[in-house]
């Protein structure tokens, strides 16, 4: 048969309809399917566009072999039957389209932002945790911590920061009984993470800073209460071993304000666990 006079047939409805649904709709629509997979990436345009060429000529040619099929038979089943195929043959089509896009521009992969290690002591018992207590800190922290399983000491440098990130590393070194010390300076938030330490020493020139919060140093999480923050903090000090009449001075600095304790003043407070 004249491939030209085939074309016009089925968009015309001519054919039988039953053959139309089995060999045109659906035989045809899986074809394509299958042979998809072979075509080169370059090709997929041009092949996703003649798809939906063909789609439309299949869909319009089988409805309209329907309804000559109803109007001469009278048979409203297979007259369903052409629906149900026009349906299956649009969501075939859409499913390959789709495919074939994915391989034309596959997803791109989201690369994972690198976690840096914490610089180590030679001796590998000792890691310098400085800066600004942020999640990327507490992040490359734990990574170093998984990585150096000797690490015994936490060296602090840091002017504080976010009060949940000191609390997430406080965490951290308590799990791994983890001890604490501080050569320079360690304020605000790094105060929590310095009292999570089992054995929390100051060198020379260590030196805590401690004053109230606010809510900018509570990561600006809505609801939050200051005080009841303050309290619970005050709580894991205490924990620690902390006296009461330090625990009193502890937030009585306005936030804008910082109390400067050296080790001197620390003497007999609980804060250090060696004097």
């Amino acid at each position: 048969m004249n491939p030209l006079k085939l074309i016009a047939g089925h968009w015309r409805g001519q054919y039988d309809l039953f053959l139309t649904l089995l060999l045109i709709v659906l035989g045809l629509r899986i074809g394509v399917g299958w042979l998809q997979p072979g075509i080169p990436v370059g090709l997929l345009i041009p092949w996703l566009g003649s798809s939906a060429v063909l789609l439309v000529w299949q869909v319009v040619g089988a409805l309209r072999a329907g309804d000559n099929h109803l109007k001469v038979r009278g048979d409203m089943m297979l007259y369903w039957c052409t629906i149900i195929a026009v349906v299956v043959a649009v969501v075939l089509a859409g499913m390959q389209t789709l495919d074939g896009l994915s391989r034309v521009n596959p997803p791109i992969e989201k690369q994972q932002p690198t976690v840096a290690m914490l610089p180590l002591a030679d001796d590998g018992k000792t890691v310098y945790l400085s800066g600004d207590l942020g999640w990327d800190l507490r992040r490359s922290f734990l990574k170093t911590l998984d990585h150096s399983p000797d690490v015994k000491t936490v060296q602090l440098q840091s002017n504080g920061g976010l009060v949940f990130v000191g609390r997430a590393l406080a965490l951290a070194i308590t799990d791994r009984g983890l001890n604490t010390r501080t050569e320079g300076t360690c304020y605000s938030a790094c105060t929590i993470v310095f009292m999570a330490g089992v054995q929390r020493t100051l060198g020379k020139q260590g030196v805590l800073g401690f004053h109230q919060y606010a809510i900018d140093s509570l990561d600006k999480t809505p609801l939050v209460s200051i005080g009841g923050e303050q309290h619970a903090d005050r709580l894991a000090f205490a924990r620690q071993g902390v006296s009461e009449d330090f625990l009193r001075r502890v937030f009585d600095a306005g936030h804008s304000d910082m109390w400067f304790v050296g080790a001197a003043e620390l003497h007999g407070t609980g804060v250090l666990t060696t004097d």
